[in-house]
């Protein structure tokens, strides 16, 4: 998995910040899709940003949004029983 972090890095003309190994472990993903999923999203926010943010700050971003989200759902994830009907 680092070797394709490292392969889809050197897509972007500009560092990151992060050595693939750092990136995949900021990352975690659980698959090769969703690795796949974060650099596609990476390139659409890229093109998108049409050169008012850095490579470096959008990856830093991302990064910071997925933690944000995974702290989110370690919360409120799946095994969150508080909407399940209480037992008679």
């Amino acid at each position: 998995m680092t070797e394709y972090f490292a392969h889809r890095l050197k897509e972007f003309d500009e560092k990151s910040g992060y050595t693939a190994r750092r990136l995949r472990s900021a990352v975690s993903p659980k698959s090769f899709s969703e690795a796949e999923e974060f650099f596609l999203d990476l390139h659409r926010r890229y093109a998108l940003a049409q050169g008012n943010l850095t490579f470096r700050t959008l990856v830093k971003d991302r990064v910071k949004a997925r933690d944000d989200l995974s702290d989110q759902q370690g919360r409120y994830g799946a095994n969150d029983r508080s909407t399940d009907p209480t037992p008679s």
